[in-house]
């Protein structure tokens, strides 16, 4: 227990170190008067909101007048979406005014312009990232982007045409068929961008696509060029055969920043005063950029967090391998725990006193095989809801699959504890499990390591419908009496009359039993109605009415509240009688013999006082029979 104190220490100062190393990376300053955050949006410096809360070109603006509110960098007015302490990276929101360039209609005519916009980053920190590319869209479009603007100039672009008829093929990514990509590379502080269309005659346009129509789609007639973040543009047909500016607003645009822009990591440290890089496990990197070389701080290997920051910077290697260490000890301590229980539970429910009978009932200990815990939550995969076969108000039953051979078993889960009269249980659970009988569901064996104990039976192929026939208070007691057998023939009963099935999931989840159906059915007075077709008519609706009511009886949820069998047998002779079907001398002696067999089986249950030691008098003299 001490052990198990201290481990929790542990982990609540891990957990703790953890929280502040967050809490440190986020946190926008060392200046408790700077906002940490604008709406959704988290503000680490350098960045920053206010007066002395940034480096210099870092300030943010954040614009209240949106719900939620929007981050905007101060010096260009681009919208900021998410910051990247780790790889010195921002994303910006892409706009139609910034960073895209439209034309829509035919350009006749070489002296008019063509539509393009020009992005300058220059006396910023910032500079465009390798991640974007350069997208063109459109059926008869061609771009142009110029790299870099004050040294070596690079011109690029891509032509984006569409096959005839191939246009709603187009949704997605950029593949080809109305957009076209080129890459940029990093480090540059501006942009220009330009587009056009290829074919501005429309004889021309029509000749290319092989028809005379009058008409020629709106994609002919647009061409759109913009940067984006690559992988993130979606190419909708809409927007193509409809003119209009694709759905780009969701897509960024990436920019990475440098805290100096005309300094090399080794110039930078010459003056500590001014190193931006103020963690003690962070480290410089130079990154150069179109006009100049500039550098940025990164936390070291093995450590995260913000490197602008004393301290910033915070090791997880060593407090996840703690973290790894408390956890493997709290599950070891956790199992032992768990095996102790079960050891407890089996103890409580008749474990020791099944073993005990092994010299005694060799054989019998030898069929009731006890299945662990662990054994029956694998067959079942972990208790799945797929696995259930069988459903009702004191327990479920499995289906399971165990052992090397796959043998497949059905597994009851009781709801209610059972912790009276184990001897009498495990004395059942002995003798239950030698029965084989075709008619009798076999018991392999059971678990005793939960708290209340698992049987586990043969699977029938097929209408779960065996745990239909099951007297309900058996899954309260685990006992069968000669109440069970009257539910049981109940259930046979019922089954005959109207041809349902023991149990069903067709019906309603309060239906599902045949006896449950039944009896809901017969206090709505709808017994004709789910009655086997043909089985009733004018002539014997009154005996069927008697068989009905007979059958409620005989599946009562209580024991006490069903006749007993010799009962039953006597209102069906009753009934034969009123038929004028005299039963035979031989009809008699199968009676009798059948109440003979069911009076032997239950000798110490019945408290019938006309039971001495073999069939009853009165009843020999009520079924009429020879004496």
């Amino acid at each position: 227990m001490q052990l198990l104190k201290l481990l929790i220490q542990w982990l609540l100062l891990a957990s703790s170190l953890l929280a502040i190393e967050e809490e440190e990376e986020h946190y926008s300053n060392s200046n408790p008067n700077c906002s940490p955050s604008c709406g959704n949006l988290t503000i680490p410096y350098p960045f920053g909101i206010g007066k002395h809360c940034s480096m210099e070109g870092f300030e943010i603006t954040c614009n209240t007048t949106h719900n939620p509110p929007r981050a905007f960098l101060a010096a260009k007015g681009y919208e900021v979406v998410t910051i990247s302490m780790k790889h010195n990276r921002v994303h910006i929101n892409n706009s139609f005014q910034t960073t895209a360039v439209h034309v829509k209609g035919f350009f006749n005519g070489t002296n008019e312009p063509h539509p393009q916009i020009y992005i300058d980053l220059f006396q910023t920190p910032f500079a465009f990232s390798h991640f974007n590319k350069f997208t063109v869209t459109g059926c008869n479009s061609e771009g142009q982007i110029q790299l870099g603007g004050r040294r070596d100039i690079v011109t690029s672009g891509c032509i984006s045409i569409c096959e005839r008829d191939s246009i709603d093929n187009v949704n997605g990514t950029c593949s080809g068929y109305g957009c076209c990509q080129t890459p940029i590379f990093s480090g540059l502080k501006t942009v220009g961008m330009s587009v056009q269309n290829i074919y501005t005659n429309e004889s021309v346009i029509r000749e290319m696509l092989n028809t005379s129509t009058t008409t020629i789609s709106p994609s002919y007639r647009c061409a759109s060029g913009f940067l984006a973040e690559k992988n993130t543009f979606h190419l909708d047909a809409y927007d193509l055969d409809h003119c209009l500016l694709p759905h780009f607003r969701n897509s960024h645009v990436v920019l990475d920043w440098v805290v100096s822009p005309s300094q090399t990591c080794e110039d930078a440290r010459t003056k500590l005063e001014d190193y931006a890089c103020k963690g003690n496990s962070s480290s410089c990197e130079d990154y150069r950029t179109e006009d100049g070389h500039g550098y940025r701080c990164v936390c070291n290997s093995g450590y995260q967090g913000n490197p602008y920051l004393d301290h910033g910077c915070q090791g997880f290697i060593g407090l996840l391998i703690l973290l790894l260490l408390v956890t493997s000890v709290y599950f070891i301590l956790k199992r032992r725990k768990l095996m102790k229980l079960r050891e407890k539970f089996f103890r409580e429910n008749g474990g020791l006193l099944l073993q005990q009978q092994k010299p005694f009932r060799q054989s019998a200990v030898e069929t009731t095989k006890i299945f662990t815990a662990n054994e029956l939550l694998k067959a079942t995969d972990n208790y799945s809801e797929s696995r259930i076969i069988g459903q009702g108000g004191n327990g479920t039953v499995y289906k399971g699959v165990i052992g090397n051979n796959n043998q497949v078993v059905a597994i009851k889960r009781s709801k209610i504890e059972a912790k009276t009269q184990i001897e009498q249980f495990i004395n059942e659970v002995v003798v239950v499990s030698q029965i084989n009988h075709r008619n009798v569901v076999k018991l392999l064996g059971c678990c005793l390591e939960t708290e209340v104990p698992l049987l586990v039976y043969e699977f029938v192929s097929n209408v779960q419908g065996t745990f239909g026939y099951l007297d309900p208070q058996y899954f309260q007691t685990s006992q069968l009496t000669q109440k069970s057998d009257v539910y049981s023939y109940g259930v046979v009963l019922i089954e005959l009359i109207t041809g349902e099935l023991p149990v069903s999931f067709a019906r309603p989840e309060p239906q599902r039993s045949l006896s449950s159906y039944f009896i809901f059915s017969m206090q709505q007075d709808r017994l004709f109605e789910i009655l086997e077709p043909g089985l009733a008519n004018d002539e014997n609706r009154e005996e069927v009415k008697v068989v009905a009511d007979l059958a409620m009886r005989c599946v009562m949820l209580k024991g006490e509240e069903r006749p007993l069998m010799r009962e039953v047998l006597i209102e069906l002779i009753e009934l034969r009688k009123v038929e004028k079907h005299p039963w035979g001398q031989a009809n008699c002696e199968e009676a009798l013999s059948l109440l003979n067999q069911q009076f032997e089986s239950y000798p110490t249950h019945s408290s019938s006082s006309v039971y001495s030691g073999g069939m009853p008098t009165d009843l020999a003299l009520s079924l009429d029979c020879p004496r």
